[in-house]
């Protein structure tokens, strides 16, 4: 339940899904006034993660971190 209007997205990610609030969109069509309090949220993930089929390519973390 929410007190203000939604326009909740759903996507597909791989093996995860994604429900968006995409409360922007709403806001650029006109269909609400802009509020500068309220924003696009992330509402809920759900998945199963994989094992990854290729090797990770470690090389390019090595200059990422300090030492």
């Amino acid at each position: 339940m929410s007190n203000r209007t939604t326009n909740i997205v759903r996507f597909q990610c791989g093996t995860f899904e994604y429900l968006y609030d995409d409360y922007a969109s709403l806001e650029v069509t006109g269909r609400v006034p802009h509020d500068p309090v309220i924003e696009a949220r992330l509402v809920a993930v759900s998945g199963r993660s994989l094992i990854q089929e290729k090797a990770r390519d470690d090389f390019r973390l090595r200059s990422f971190c300090p030492s």
